[in-house]
């Protein structure tokens, strides 16, 4: 305000406001209740209204003109088949100089978009695996991020609806590397992805499979590495795998499945609905409250016991979001608490492996 005494009555400006006192007793400068104005730099001044910019709502080719009436050959629909259900930014040396995209994911394909190239939105990435049912679809939780100069398109199916849920098998018996997994009415077709876990084997524990020829209603097999031994009995849910997109072809491809060539104590990236690339590493949620950590530029190879954590044990807490923090830490949200992960890689004395440093690395509590 400038140094100018404030008149009293009629004030062309105002030095703060005073809404409680009354308005009897209010000092020179001060405001209690101000409508349809603005206080730009103190001075009082009528805010502006709306203006009116056509009469026409444009839908595309043909304007939509109001008002407008209903014929009885239109229909009101209250679910789509198309749509946007996830995005992200993509940008990779593989893709055009690295420039940065907009991919915009629908029920089977993603489609990019960047403001100034012409037609880029033409550009279709379809989806492996839609004649059997692999599409996006409104219930699913889905989202996407880059990592290793690919773009990720993380799904997980609603695991209420029919055919989603875990079953109980009535064993796994192991021919070979043939798996044949007895669940009645399974209802799953070749090429459909489900996880394996709480088996007496560590290759029915956690691992995911793409089914390959179901023998029955009851019966279908899987893949296994030789010397596999059979399970007395184990569950198992049908998932929907990872998605990613490099920039080097027209289609998204599926992340592997199966047991890692590493060991069958290890793990494949999982099918979740998010992670976070923190530190050259992909963290995914593994169950409820346990997080699983990638080998370093490796997505598809996940240590259980070296290279994961768990945050809240036994509180019946579960896990939110991942986000990266400063010095390679990470903020881990549960749904009723907020933790903080340090940890510590170390190699191994040729340097060809990290794992976590359990004896330097720590989770703490930062709020309940």
């Amino acid at each position: 305000m400038p140094d100018d005494q404030i008149i009293t009555e009629g004030d062309a400006g105002f030095v703060g406001m005073a809404s409680r006192l009354n308005p009897l007793q209010l000092q020179p400068g001060m405001v209690q209740r101000c409508e349809n104005m603005r206080l730009d730099r103190g001075v009082a001044q009528t805010r502006k209204g709306a203006k009116r910019l056509g009469d026409e709502i444009s839908s595309g080719a043909q304007p939509l003109v109001l008002p407008f009436i209903l014929d009885a050959n239109a229909k009101i629909r209250t679910s789509y088949s198309g749509g946007i259900l996830a995005s992200g930014v993509f940008s990779s040396p593989n893709y055009f100089d690295a420039n940065e995209y907009i991919v915009l994911c629908g029920p089977s394909s993603a489609f990019l978009y960047r403001q100034d190239v012409a037609n880029i939105e033409e550009i279709n990435l379809s989806f492996p695996g839609a004649s059997i049912q692999e599409l996006l679809e409104q219930s699913d939780q889905a989202t996407c991020i880059q990592a290793f100069n690919r773009f990720y398109l993380l799904r997980e199916a609603d695991a209420t609806l029919p055919g989603w849920g875990e079953v109980n098998t009535a064993g796994i018996v192991v021919s070979g590397t043939a798996a044949t997994v007895n669940v009645a009415a399974h209802g799953y077709s070749a090429g459909m992805r489900v996880r394996i876990e709480n088996g007496d084997e560590a290759a029915f524990a956690g691992h995911e499979y793409d089914v390959i020829n179901p023998v029955t209603a009851n019966t279908f097999t899987v893949a296994v590495p030789s010397g596999t031994f059979s399970s007395g009995g184990a569950t198992v849910r049908r998932v929907k795998p990872p998605l990613w997109w490099d920039g080097s072809t027209t289609h998204f491809q599926k992340a592997e499945g199966g047991i890692p060539p590493a060991h069958a104590t290890y793990k494949g990236m999982r099918s979740v609905g998010w992670a976070a690339y923190i530190g050259n590493r992909l963290w995914i949620p593994d169950g409820r409250d346990t997080v699983a950590i990638s080998d370093v530029l490796d997505p598809d190879l996940y240590d259980p016991f070296f290279q994961s954590f768990r945050a809240n044990q036994g509180s019946n807490d579960y896990l939110v979001a991942i986000h990266p923090w400063v010095e390679g830490q990470a903020l881990v949200f549960m749904r009723n608490s907020i933790w903080l992960a340090n940890l510590s890689d170390v190699s191994n004395a040729n340097a060809t492996e990290f794992t976590v440093d359990a004896a330097v690395s720590r989770i703490t509590l930062l709020t309940d």
